[in-house]
């Protein structure tokens, strides 16, 4: 029976502080047919030597300037030889049977190009916080080929080689992921398992937290372009932004998310007040965002506690 090879694909810029626990959680999956290609995106700290010392075959380091995520995923890919790409953060970690689960499901549904799951929100001392992503229902499915809904975190998603191949690899700006996944929603189905699968390690220098203005300024920009991509047009990045100018309602909607973002960053500083100051303010500024997001996340479904593969 053919087992398909997976290809894990880990852009590093600077992840001492995690990659070896992340590394661990890969290595110690219960599907073993896995690659794994670890790029150190520029690093100036140990992220090289504790990639290169897993002791693991299936490891595989390469090194470049830094090209920003995207362009680390895509050498990566590029370089890859697994019938499946597995994208994984390098301070994000997986449960033992997520792999196979996944695995599971492109065996039984030709029709799916890409599959996720849900992750726990986890603090940098592996306290879990609640969840992250969604399941799809139509309505869902008809945002993710908008580009209007990210509804998983990368770190979560198994993709078909050949699907990459027929829709192109990550474009280099800061909602790469989220254009990505349109991309494969218009080429094929993208299933989310209602199954909690692994961690997404919130901390004060994630991406998210630092780069949250140009991420949502780019979400803007990808559903004008699929937009403009159904009228027969074609909307670049940098055309975007030499006209791009934000409406009132888009700057109240901005400061909501700043709000919320905000109570994020307080709660996991363990600064409670600060936190329910900022989520107030986001709730006042736009409620249906809040209720929203809380309903996405869930902080109150998981019970607080250390994750599997922490080292506490």
């Amino acid at each position: 029976m053919n087992v398909p090879l997976v290809s894990v694909v880990i852009p590093a810029h600077n992840a001492g502080p995690f990659l070896a626990e992340t590394l661990q959680s890969v290595l110690t999956q219960e599907y073993s047919a896995l690659e794994v290609i670890v790029v150190d995106n520029g690093s100036t700290d140990n992220t090289f030597e504790i990639a290169s010392t897993t002791g693991d075959s299936r490891v595989r380091v390469l090194q470049q300037s830094n090209r920003g995520v995207a362009g680390a995923r895509n050498r990566a890919i590029e370089e890859s030889s697994g019938e499946l790409i597995a994208l994984l953060d390098a301070d994000d970690l997986w449960d033992p049977s997520k792999t196979a689960r996944q695995v599971a499901l492109l065996e039984s549904r030709p029709d799916v190009v890409a599959v996720g799951s849900l992750l726990r929100y986890i603090s940098p001392d592996g306290t879990v916080l609640g969840i992250r992503g969604q399941t799809l229902d139509e309505a869902d499915e008809a945002a993710l080929r908008a580009g209007a809904l990210m509804p998983v975190a990368p770190a979560s998603l198994l993709i078909r080689r050949r699907a990459l191949d027929a829709v192109g690899l990550f474009a280099a700006h800061p909602s790469e992921d989220l254009e990505l996944l349109a991309r494969l929603a218009r080429h094929g189905r993208v299933v989310v398992l209602d199954e909690v699968l692994g961690g997404y390690r919130m901390h004060p220098n994630s991406v998210s937290m630092v780069a949250w203005r140009e991420i949502l300024l780019s979400g803007r920009y990808i559903q004008a372009k699929f937009r403009a991509l159904d009228r027969g047009e074609v909307l670049e990045w940098e055309d975007y932004l030499a006209t791009y100018r934000p409406t009132l309602n888009e700057r109240r909607l901005d400061r909501a998310n700043a709000h919320y973002r905000r109570a994020g960053l307080s709660l996991l500083q363990r600064r409670r007040v600060a936190a329910g100051l900022h989520l107030a303010a986001a709730s006042v500024l736009d409620p249906p965002y809040v209720v929203r997001k809380l309903g996405q996340q869930r902080p109150w479904a998981l019970r607080r506690g250390p994750v599997v593969g922490s080292t506490r």
